[in-house]
């Protein structure tokens, strides 16, 4: 059992996917990061076009 485990094929493929993994989430956390700094601006502009009007 301990043999099918180590398999050096096995552990090379769980390897290639850590690494594609890794990239992922990455991803994911640049676009949230990109869609909050948005949301931040698009609120900043909406205050000040309020205080304008007002």
């Amino acid at each position: 059992m301990i043999e099918q485990l180590l398999n050096s094929e096995r552990w090379s493929n769980f390897l290639i996917s850590l690494n594609i993994m890794w990239k992922g989430m990455l991803a994911i956390f640049i676009v949230l990061g990109i869609i909050s700094i948005i949301v931040m601006i698009m609120t900043k502009l909406q205050k000040d076009k309020k205080d304008k009007i007002e």
